[in-house]
Order: structure tokens, then sequence, then C-alpha cells
């Protein structure tokens, strides 16, 4: 004995519709814990170690007086990027799409992007607290964070 079973057209729409409706509706969640996920990641990396630096921070230099000066100031021989916490509070999120967010808005913190990429006029070594590759690609152990985040989202959202 067969049975053929099918679906209509009508139906079809009903259930695929219902589905991207649904989708539709946690896209900004979804955005939301990406976007938070990378700033944790962001955020973990001020101080003398990361979570996902691309590459080691050199030390602080003491080859000048200003570096030693700098060395005596802050008690320490390493690099934090944290010094008046003026750098990490300008990390923060923006959700004013539902496809996309603002992580860091450079105008609260100008300096921001010369640790970024380094100074070589001013001495400034790279130090990245953003966990961004010399490529400008993000690394692979954010990369795969973020997606996490997404997914925890959706399957919390489709459940």
């Amino acid at each position: 004995m067969t049975y053929n079973l099918s679906i209509s057209e009508t139906q079809l729409e009903r259930l695929t519709g219902g589905i991207a409706s649904r989708l539709d509706e946690v896209k900004r969640d979804v955005q939301e814990a990406m976007a938070e996920q990378f700033r944790d990641i962001v955020m973990s990396n001020f101080g003398p170690a990361g979570t996902d630096r691309p590459f080691p921070w050199p030390a602080l230099s003491d080859r000048s007086e200003i570096g030693r000066a700098y060395i005596k100031k802050v008690g320490r021989s390493y690099a934090t990027l944290y010094e008046t916490g003026k750098m990490a509070q300008a990390v923060k999120t923006e959700h004013t799409e539902q496809a996309s967010s603002v992580i860091l808005d450079n105008a609260d913190c100008p300096y921001a992007t010369r640790h970024h990429w380094g100074d070589k006029g001013e001495s400034l070594p790279i130090r990245r607290v953003f966990p961004i590759k010399m490529d400008g690609q993000i690394t692979d152990y954010t990369k795969d964070a973020v997606m996490e985040a997404a997914v925890q989202t959706l399957q919390k959202a489709l459940a």
C-alpha cells in the first residue's frame, strides 16, 4: 500500500511565511547578542592580559625619560591601556539598525585609533583591544564566539 502526501502551495507559504516572520522579529535580538559578545571580548582585552588579542603587546618603554617617568607614575612596566578609563568607557554598542551595530564611537576617544594602529611619530606601538588582525579581519576566536552568541539567541527565540 502506498500513500502520497503533499503540501499545497498555500500551506507551504503559510508555514514558511510564519518562519520568515519570526526570523524578522528576532533579527535585532540576534544582532544585539553578537555586538554584546564582541564588546565583552574587547573589554576583556584591556588590562595586563586579554581574552583575544591578535598579538602580544610590547612592554612600556623605559628607553626615554618620558617612558621612565610614565612607568614610575603608573607603577608597572606592562601596558594596560587603562589609565583614566576614557578609552574603555568609549567602547559601547549602539543598535540603530536591525542588521548592524556600532561598537566604538571614536569621537569619544580620538586616540583609541592611534593605539589600535600605532603611531611611529609618537613612538606609540600597536596595542589592540579590538580582536582585529593586521589584515583587518576579525580573529577566528572572536568570530566563533560572536556566531555562537547569534546561534544561542536564535535557538532561544525560535524554541
